[in-house]
């Protein structure tokens, strides 16, 4: 070849680049970036205490997120990944309430009631075992 660039340029060799590194996302106003993970999620029907009775919220997910080397847990209800319902941060006031026929009961960090109905009691028992790495108040024990 006589140096030029002439000819099917299809054929040229181009070196692989390396994938750009994601950024961290920075903390905005003073808030620090904590990792969370997702500890433990299932399925429920979830009620809001509205005007002195319980509503129907319909099925949506309850999770279980904290960071393990931060000693922070909160309890999701969502109805997708970006749809956030209620959260509560789970710390030694939180208080979790276990109730007879499946349901369990506590009070999100706006201080809303809201009771929850598992569809079995080896889904409660495992939800609120996850819940109790910090603090579970067992109202009335399943047999």
């Amino acid at each position: 070849m006589d140096g030029t660039r002439s000819g099917n340029t299809s054929l040229t060799y181009t070196a692989p680049t390396e994938p750009k590194k994601k950024k961290q996302v920075e903390p905005t106003d003073g808030q620090e970036v904590v990792n969370t993970a997702v500890l433990h999620a299932v399925a429920v029907t979830a009620y809001k205490l509205v005007d002195g009775n319980f509503t129907s919220q319909g099925k949506l997910g309850a999770a279980i997120i904290g960071n393990h080397s931060e000693s922070s847990y909160k309890l999701l209800l969502y109805v997708s990944k970006q749809q956030q319902i209620t959260h509560a941060d789970i710390n030694v006031n939180f208080h979790f309430a276990i109730q007879p026929s499946n349901y369990a009961n506590f009070y999100d960090s706006a201080r809303q009631n809201w009771s929850m109905l598992f569809e079995s009691a080896k889904q409660l028992v495992e939800f609120a075992r996850q819940v109790s790495g910090t603090s579970v108040t067992c109202v009335s024990c399943l047999v």
